[in-house]
C-alpha cells in the first residue's frame, strides 16, 4: 500500500464505507503463503538513551521495516493512554535540535520522524503497556468507558506524534473475559483509525499486539476475533525460561527437546502452530520473536538442572533489575564453551569454572530459525530490543535479514497536517537525522 497523503478514490471510499460500518478488511488476509518480501520489527526503548547511551542513529535503520517505540503508559482512573518519559520522548534536543519557541516536538520522537524521513519503507509504531504498564489493562478493560478513553487518546497520540500505528502489549490476558474486553478495545481503536484515515486523507494505519508463547495464556484468547482488527502479530517466542523456574532451560528454543524435555519447559513450534490451526491466522500475518539477550543461571550443572542465583548482567539497576540478562553483544563471556543444539533450534554456553550457564541464540540458531519461519509461510521476524546485538558478520539481525533475502517495502505515513505538534505538520522542515546529543 501507499503510504501518503494521497491516495485514490477507491481506497478513500473503501475507507469510509468501514469507519461507518465497523468493518475492517486486513490488508494481508488470503495474502500468497509464498512470501517474497518479510517483516523486521524491532522494540527501541525510550529508556536506552540513558545507561546505555543508545539512541535512533545508533539503529541499523536499512535492516527493519517497522520499529516499535515502547512504552506509552496507561492511567489506571481514566483509561488515558500518555507518555511515560515526556523529556526522552519529546524534549531532549540532540546536536542540531534547534532551542525554539513554537510548539515543536524533540526528544526521540522526532529522531524518528527524521529517520522515517530518510527512509520511506521504515515504518514507525507507538508500543504502549510492556512488561511494567501492563497491569494498567486489567484495571482499565473492565470499564467500557475507559476503553473508549484508551482508544481515542492512544490513536490521538499516535497522529499527533507522527506514528504510522499502534502496538498493544499486554503481558498478560488471563481469563476469557478479559479477552473479550480486549477484542472490543481493538475494535474501538481500529475503527478510530479508520476514522483518522478518512478525515484527514491518509493510506490506514497499523495495528499489532505481542502475543503470548504460553499455552496458559494463547489458549483462552478469541484469536480470530483479534485478528480482524490486527495487521499483524508478534511472537514473544523467548523467556521459555529463566531466575523464576527451578531448573535451567532454553529461553528461546524453536523445538521441544525429546531427550532432555524438562529444559524445554515450553517451544515455538507448538506455539506457532496453535495460532495458525486454532486461531486461523493466515501465516503471513506473524513475526516470529527473537532475543537479543540471554539468560543465565549460576551454580549449575546444565540444561535441564537444579541451579541457585542467576549472577550480574550487561546492566542491572540500583534495584537488581536486569540480573541474569545479558545482551547479545556481551556473550559469550571468556572461558565459556558454547554448545548448538540444532535439533532444537536452540544454543547455549556453559563456562564450567563459575558453573555458569547462559541460554542465548548464536548466528547458526537465527539462520535455523529464519529458514523454518520462511518454510511457515510467516510473515518475518520481531526483535526484543535493538540495542543488544552485535555489529558485522556476528550481528544476528543482519544474519537473519540475509537469510530472509528482501524486507516489504511499504511506504510510510510522512504527512500529518493536523499535529498539534509545528515541526511534525510541517513535514520535519527537510532536515535529516543528527547523532551526538546534547548533555542534559
Amino acid at each position: 500500500m501507499k503510504l501518503t497523503a494521497t491516495f485514490s478514490c477507491i481506497t478513500y471510499l473503501l475507507l469510509a464505507i468501514s469507519a461507518a460500518t465497523g468493518t475492517f478488511a486486513s490488508p494481508v488476509k488470503g495474502a500468497d503463503p509464498s512470501l517474497t518480501e518479510f517483516r523486521n520489527v524491532g522494540y527501541f526503548g525510550n529508556w536506552d538513551i540513558y545507561a546505555k547511551n543508545f539512541t535512533v542513529s545508533d539503529i541499523p535503520l536499512d535492516q527493519y521495516t517497522h520499529l516499535l517505540y515502547s512504552f506509552a503508559d496507561i492511567d489506571n482512573s481514566t483509561g488515558t493512554v500518555s507518555l511515560s518519559d515526556e523529556w526522552a520522548d519529546t524534549d531532549k534536543h540532540f546536536a542540531g535540535d534547534a532551542w525554539d519557541t513554537e510548539h515543536n516536538v524533540h526528544g526521540n520522537i522526532r529522531q524518528l520522524l527524521l529517520a522515517k524521513k530518510k527512509q520511506p519503507t521504515l515504518k514507525t509504531m507507538l508500543s504502549i503497556g510492556g512488561w511494567t504498564y501492563s497491569p494498567s489493562f486489567n484495571e482499565i478493560l473492565k470499564s467500557a468507558s475507559k476503553r473508549s478513553q484508551f482508544a481515542t487518546t492512544a490513536v490521538k497520540l499516535m497522529y499527533n506524534l507522527g506514528f504510522d500505528g499502534l502496538n498493544l502489549d499486554w503481558e498478560h490476558i488471563a481469563t476469557a473475559e478479559e479477552s473479550t474486553y480486549f477484542v472490543d478495545l481493538l475494535k474501538k481503536i481500529r475503527h478510530l483509525m479508520n476514522d483518522y484515515a478518512v478525515d484527514t486523507k491518509s493510506a490506514p494505519f497499523l495495528l499489532s499486539v505481542a502475543m503470548d508463547s504460553n499455552p496458559k495464556h494463547y489458549t483462552i484468547m478469541d484469536i480470530p476475533a483479534m485478528d480482524k482488527h490486527l495487521n499483524f502479530w508478534d511472537l514473544m517466542a523467548y523467556d521459555y525460561a529463566g531466575s523464576w523456574d527451578e531448573t535451567t532451560g532454553h529461553q528461546a528454543a524453536l523445538f521441544p527437546d525429546s531427550k532432555n524435555p524438562i529444559s524445554t519447559p515450553f517451544n515455538t513450534e507448538t506455539a506457532v502452530n496453535y495460532y495458525l490451526n486454532e486461531g486461523k491466522i493466515h501465516p503471513s500475518k506473524i513475526n516470529l520473536g527473537f532475543a537479543l539477550y540471554g539468560r543465565a543461571f549460576t551454580n549449575t550443572d546444565g540444561p535441564g538442572k537444579p541451579f541457585s542465583g542467576v549472577g550480574g548482567g550487561s546492566l542491572v539497576d540500583a534495584s537488581g533489575d536486569g540480573k541474569g540478562v545479558w545482551d547479545i553483544k556481551d556473550l559469550p563471556h571468556p572461558g565459556a564453551i558454547v554448545t548448538e543444539l540444532p535439533e532444537i533450534a536452540a544454543s547455549y554456553s556453559y563456562d564450567s569454572d563459575s558453573r555458569t550457564l547462559i541460554s542465548y541464540d548464536t548466528p547458526n540458531v537465527v539462520r535455523q530459525k529464519a529458514k523454518w519461519l520462511k518454510e511457515k509461510g510467516l510473515g518475518g521476524a520481531m526483535w526484543w530490543q535493538v540495542d543488544g546485538d552485535k555489529t558485522g558478520e556476528e550481528s544476528l539481525v543482519g544474519t537473519v535479514v540475509k537469510e530472509l533475502g528482501k524486507l516489504e517495502k511499504s511506504k510510510n505515513h510522512i504527512n500529518f497536517p493536523s499535529s498539534e505538534y509545528e515541526n511534525i505538520k510541517n513535514g520535519m522542515n527537510g532536515e535529516g537525522v543528527e547523532s551526538a546529543p546534547l548533555q542534559r
